[in-house]
Protein backbone atom coordinates (compact mmCIF):
# COMPACT_ATOMS: atom_id res chain seq x y z
CA UNK A 1 0.00 0.00 0.00
CA UNK A 2 2.79 2.36 0.91
CA UNK A 3 4.55 1.56 -2.37
CA UNK A 4 1.45 2.48 -4.32
CA UNK A 5 1.14 5.77 -2.46
CA UNK A 6 4.80 6.54 -3.01
CA UNK A 7 4.52 5.83 -6.72
CA UNK A 8 1.40 7.97 -6.98
CA UNK A 9 3.08 10.83 -5.12
CA UNK A 10 6.19 10.52 -7.30
CA UNK A 11 4.06 10.47 -10.46
CA UNK A 12 2.23 13.62 -9.40
CA UNK A 13 5.45 15.29 -8.29
CA UNK A 14 7.11 14.67 -11.64
CA UNK A 15 4.08 14.64 -13.89
CA UNK A 16 2.51 17.98 -12.99
CA UNK A 17 5.67 20.11 -13.56
CA UNK A 18 6.39 18.12 -16.72
CA UNK A 19 2.88 18.81 -18.01
CA UNK A 20 3.29 22.54 -17.35
CA UNK A 21 6.70 22.51 -19.05
CA UNK A 22 5.23 20.68 -22.04
CA UNK A 23 2.24 23.01 -22.32
CA UNK A 24 3.99 26.32 -21.65
CA UNK A 25 7.38 25.76 -23.26
CA UNK A 26 7.78 22.71 -25.49
CA UNK A 27 4.53 23.03 -27.44
CA UNK A 28 4.93 26.79 -28.14
CA UNK A 29 8.54 26.26 -29.20
CA UNK A 30 7.60 23.47 -31.59
CA UNK A 31 4.74 25.57 -32.95
CA UNK A 32 7.09 28.48 -33.56
CA UNK A 33 9.64 26.20 -35.23
CA UNK A 34 6.98 24.74 -37.50
CA UNK A 35 5.84 28.26 -38.46
CA UNK A 36 9.29 29.00 -39.88
CA UNK A 37 8.54 26.65 -42.77
CA UNK A 38 5.38 28.55 -43.75
CA UNK A 39 5.36 31.62 -45.95
CA UNK A 40 3.59 34.95 -45.77
CA UNK A 41 1.42 36.39 -48.51
CA UNK A 42 0.34 40.05 -48.15
CA UNK A 43 -3.13 39.24 -49.48
CA UNK A 44 -3.72 35.73 -48.13
CA UNK A 45 -1.78 35.97 -44.87
CA UNK A 46 0.09 32.92 -43.58
CA UNK A 47 0.24 30.18 -46.20
CA UNK A 48 0.79 26.76 -44.64
CA UNK A 49 3.06 25.36 -47.32
CA UNK A 50 6.27 23.73 -46.18
CA UNK A 51 9.34 25.43 -47.66
CA UNK A 52 12.72 26.87 -46.72
CA UNK A 53 11.89 30.29 -48.15
CA UNK A 54 12.34 32.15 -44.86
CA UNK A 55 15.76 30.62 -44.13
CA UNK A 56 16.92 31.31 -47.68
CA UNK A 57 15.71 34.89 -47.32
CA UNK A 58 17.65 35.38 -44.10
CA UNK A 59 20.96 33.83 -45.13
CA UNK A 60 20.93 35.37 -48.59
CA UNK A 61 20.40 38.92 -47.34
CA UNK A 62 23.46 40.63 -45.88
CA UNK A 63 21.26 43.06 -43.94
CA UNK A 64 19.88 40.37 -41.62
CA UNK A 65 23.30 38.76 -41.20
CA UNK A 66 24.73 42.16 -40.29
CA UNK A 67 22.06 42.71 -37.64
CA UNK A 68 22.75 39.26 -36.17
CA UNK A 69 26.47 40.00 -36.08
CA UNK A 70 25.85 43.41 -34.53
CA UNK A 71 23.68 41.85 -31.84
CA UNK A 72 26.42 39.33 -31.02
CA UNK A 73 29.14 42.01 -30.96
CA UNK A 74 27.12 44.28 -28.65
CA UNK A 75 26.42 41.32 -26.36
CA UNK A 76 30.11 40.41 -26.30
CA UNK A 77 31.10 43.96 -25.39
CA UNK A 78 28.49 43.98 -22.62
CA UNK A 79 29.99 40.74 -21.26
CA UNK A 80 33.52 42.20 -21.21
CA UNK A 81 32.49 45.46 -19.53
CA UNK A 82 30.32 43.60 -17.03
CA UNK A 83 33.28 41.38 -16.17
CA UNK A 84 35.63 44.34 -15.71
CA UNK A 85 33.13 46.11 -13.45
CA UNK A 86 31.59 43.06 -11.83
CA UNK A 87 34.77 41.36 -10.60
CA UNK A 88 35.94 44.22 -8.35
CA UNK A 89 32.33 44.71 -7.23
CA UNK A 90 32.14 41.03 -6.25
CA UNK A 91 35.37 41.29 -4.26
CA UNK A 92 34.08 44.42 -2.53
CA UNK A 93 30.81 42.69 -1.73
CA UNK A 94 32.61 39.90 0.11
CA UNK A 95 34.72 42.38 2.07
CA UNK A 96 31.73 44.35 3.33
CA UNK A 97 29.99 43.36 6.52
CA UNK A 98 26.66 44.01 8.19
CA UNK A 99 24.59 46.93 6.96
CA UNK A 100 27.15 47.89 4.32
CA UNK A 101 26.79 44.52 2.62
CA UNK A 102 22.99 44.70 2.75
CA UNK A 103 22.99 48.16 1.16
CA UNK A 104 25.42 47.03 -1.55
CA UNK A 105 23.32 43.96 -2.34
CA UNK A 106 20.24 46.18 -2.49
CA UNK A 107 21.94 48.44 -5.03
CA UNK A 108 22.90 45.41 -7.10
CA UNK A 109 19.39 44.00 -7.05
CA UNK A 110 17.65 47.33 -7.68
CA UNK A 111 17.73 47.02 -11.50
CA UNK A 112 16.19 43.55 -11.16
CA UNK A 113 13.37 44.87 -9.01
CA UNK A 114 12.57 47.64 -11.47
CA UNK A 115 11.09 47.25 -14.93
CA UNK A 116 13.67 47.33 -17.72
CA UNK A 117 11.55 49.98 -19.41
CA UNK A 118 11.68 52.23 -16.33
CA UNK A 119 15.46 51.72 -15.97
CA UNK A 120 15.96 52.52 -19.65
CA UNK A 121 13.89 55.69 -19.44
CA UNK A 122 16.18 56.77 -16.63
CA UNK A 123 19.14 56.37 -18.97
CA UNK A 124 17.27 58.36 -21.63
CA UNK A 125 17.32 61.29 -19.23
CA UNK A 126 20.94 60.76 -18.20
CA UNK A 127 22.37 60.22 -21.68
CA UNK A 128 20.52 62.96 -23.56
CA UNK A 129 22.42 65.87 -25.10
CA UNK A 130 21.28 68.03 -22.21
CA UNK A 131 21.37 65.18 -19.71
CA UNK A 132 23.31 64.71 -16.52
CA UNK A 133 26.26 62.86 -18.09
CA UNK A 134 26.95 65.53 -20.70
CA UNK A 135 26.51 68.32 -18.16
CA UNK A 136 29.05 66.75 -15.80
CA UNK A 137 31.56 66.18 -18.61
CA UNK A 138 31.18 69.79 -19.73
CA UNK A 139 31.42 71.17 -16.19
CA UNK A 140 34.72 69.41 -15.52
CA UNK A 141 36.08 70.52 -18.88
CA UNK A 142 36.45 67.16 -20.61
CA UNK A 143 34.22 68.14 -23.52
CA UNK A 144 33.05 71.41 -25.05
CA UNK A 145 29.99 70.19 -26.92
CA UNK A 146 27.54 67.50 -25.79
CA UNK A 147 28.36 63.98 -26.87
CA UNK A 148 25.91 61.82 -28.78
CA UNK A 149 25.01 58.86 -26.56
CA UNK A 150 21.46 58.32 -27.71
CA UNK A 151 20.87 56.17 -30.79
CA UNK A 152 24.42 54.83 -30.68
CA UNK A 153 25.95 51.45 -29.83
CA UNK A 154 27.71 53.05 -26.88
CA UNK A 155 24.41 54.14 -25.36
CA UNK A 156 22.94 50.67 -25.86
CA UNK A 157 25.96 49.05 -24.21
CA UNK A 158 25.74 51.41 -21.21
CA UNK A 159 22.07 50.66 -20.71
CA UNK A 160 22.54 46.89 -21.04
CA UNK A 161 25.51 46.82 -18.66
CA UNK A 162 23.42 48.52 -16.00
CA UNK A 163 20.64 45.95 -16.41
CA UNK A 164 22.81 42.80 -16.39
CA UNK A 165 25.74 43.81 -14.16
CA UNK A 166 24.15 42.28 -11.06
CA UNK A 167 24.08 38.83 -12.69
CA UNK A 168 27.81 38.94 -13.36
CA UNK A 169 28.65 40.32 -9.92
CA UNK A 170 26.60 37.79 -7.97
CA UNK A 171 27.89 34.86 -10.05
CA UNK A 172 31.50 35.84 -9.42
CA UNK A 173 30.82 36.54 -5.74
CA UNK A 174 29.39 33.03 -5.38
CA UNK A 175 32.65 31.51 -6.66
CA UNK A 176 34.86 33.84 -4.62
CA UNK A 177 32.96 32.94 -1.48
CA UNK A 178 33.84 29.27 -1.89
CA UNK A 179 37.60 29.91 -1.98
CA UNK A 180 39.28 28.67 1.19
CA UNK A 181 41.01 31.56 2.96
CA UNK A 182 43.72 29.16 4.12
CA UNK A 183 45.01 28.94 0.54
CA UNK A 184 45.49 32.70 0.43
CA UNK A 185 47.10 32.81 3.86
CA UNK A 186 49.47 30.00 2.89
CA UNK A 187 50.46 31.81 -0.30
CA UNK A 188 51.18 35.03 1.59
CA UNK A 189 53.19 33.14 4.20
CA UNK A 190 55.35 31.70 1.42
CA UNK A 191 56.14 35.18 0.14
CA UNK A 192 53.68 35.50 -2.73
CA UNK A 193 52.73 39.04 -3.69
CA UNK A 194 49.05 40.11 -3.81
CA UNK A 195 49.15 40.06 -7.61
CA UNK A 196 50.65 36.54 -7.61
CA UNK A 197 47.97 35.36 -5.17
CA UNK A 198 45.29 36.76 -7.43
CA UNK A 199 46.79 35.30 -10.61
CA UNK A 200 47.60 31.86 -9.22
CA UNK A 201 44.78 31.27 -6.72
CA UNK A 202 41.88 33.69 -6.76
CA UNK A 203 41.40 34.06 -10.53
CA UNK A 204 41.61 30.33 -11.42
CA UNK A 205 39.26 29.34 -8.60
CA UNK A 206 36.75 32.04 -9.52
CA UNK A 207 36.56 31.04 -13.19
CA UNK A 208 33.37 28.95 -12.75
CA UNK A 209 31.57 32.09 -11.59
CA UNK A 210 33.12 34.13 -14.40
CA UNK A 211 31.97 31.60 -17.01
CA UNK A 212 28.49 31.29 -15.53
CA UNK A 213 28.08 35.06 -15.26
CA UNK A 214 29.39 35.63 -18.78
CA UNK A 215 27.02 33.08 -20.27
CA UNK A 216 24.07 34.53 -18.41
CA UNK A 217 24.92 38.10 -19.39
CA UNK A 218 25.46 37.10 -23.03
CA UNK A 219 22.12 35.31 -23.23
CA UNK A 220 20.26 38.22 -21.63
CA UNK A 221 21.96 40.77 -23.89
CA UNK A 222 21.24 38.77 -27.05
CA UNK A 223 17.54 38.62 -26.25
CA UNK A 224 17.12 42.12 -24.77
CA UNK A 225 14.46 44.25 -26.40
CA UNK A 226 13.39 47.29 -24.35
CA UNK A 227 16.86 48.74 -23.70
CA UNK A 228 18.27 48.45 -27.26
CA UNK A 229 15.07 49.75 -28.83
CA UNK A 230 14.54 52.72 -26.51
CA UNK A 231 18.18 53.82 -26.44
CA UNK A 232 19.33 52.65 -29.87
CA UNK A 233 16.14 53.39 -31.76
CA UNK A 234 16.06 52.55 -35.45
CA UNK A 235 19.76 53.37 -35.89
CA UNK A 236 21.08 50.49 -33.77
CA UNK A 237 19.09 47.48 -34.86
CA UNK A 238 19.26 44.19 -33.00
CA UNK A 239 17.56 40.87 -33.64
CA UNK A 240 14.82 41.45 -31.08
CA UNK A 241 13.86 44.68 -32.89
CA UNK A 242 13.60 42.84 -36.21
CA UNK A 243 11.47 40.12 -34.63
CA UNK A 244 9.07 42.72 -33.23
CA UNK A 245 8.99 44.55 -36.55
CA UNK A 246 8.16 41.42 -38.54
CA UNK A 247 5.58 40.14 -36.06
CA UNK A 248 3.77 43.28 -34.92
CA UNK A 249 4.29 45.81 -37.73
CA UNK A 250 4.54 43.79 -40.94
CA UNK A 251 2.52 40.80 -39.65
CA UNK A 252 4.96 38.43 -41.33
CA UNK A 253 4.62 35.79 -38.62
CA UNK A 254 6.62 33.03 -40.38
CA UNK A 255 9.67 35.21 -40.97
CA UNK A 256 9.43 36.66 -37.47
CA UNK A 257 9.41 33.10 -36.12
CA UNK A 258 12.42 32.33 -38.32
CA UNK A 259 14.34 35.26 -36.86
CA UNK A 260 13.45 34.11 -33.35
CA UNK A 261 14.62 30.56 -34.04
CA UNK A 262 17.88 31.77 -35.59
CA UNK A 263 18.51 34.04 -32.59
CA UNK A 264 17.82 31.18 -30.20
CA UNK A 265 20.03 28.75 -32.09
CA UNK A 266 22.87 31.27 -32.39
CA UNK A 267 22.75 32.00 -28.66
CA UNK A 268 22.55 28.30 -27.79
CA UNK A 269 25.50 27.43 -30.03
CA UNK A 270 27.60 30.22 -28.52
CA UNK A 271 26.75 29.12 -24.98
CA UNK A 272 27.30 25.47 -25.85
CA UNK A 273 30.72 26.26 -27.31
CA UNK A 274 31.65 28.25 -24.20
CA UNK A 275 30.49 25.41 -21.96
CA UNK A 276 32.48 22.86 -23.96
CA UNK A 277 35.64 24.96 -23.81
CA UNK A 278 35.19 25.53 -20.08
CA UNK A 279 34.61 21.82 -19.46
CA UNK A 280 37.63 20.77 -21.49
CA UNK A 281 39.70 23.36 -19.68
CA UNK A 282 38.65 21.91 -16.33
CA UNK A 283 36.85 25.08 -15.30
CA UNK A 284 33.42 23.50 -14.88
CA UNK A 285 34.60 20.03 -13.90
Amino acid sequence: MDNVRNRTALTLLVGIPSAFLLALFVVPMLTMFLATFYRFDPTAGVVREISLTNYVRFFSDGYYLEVLAQTAVISGIVVLISLVLGYPAAMLLLRLQGMGRMIFIGLLLLPLLTSAVVVTYGWLILLGRGGFVNQVLQDIGLIRAPLQFMYTKLGVVIGLVHVVLSFMTLSIASSLQRIDDKLIWAAHSLGASPFMVFRKIIWPLSLPGVVAGSMLVFALSMSAYATPVLIGGARVKVMSYLIYQQQMVLYDLPFGATLAVILMVTTSVALGFATLRATRGGILS
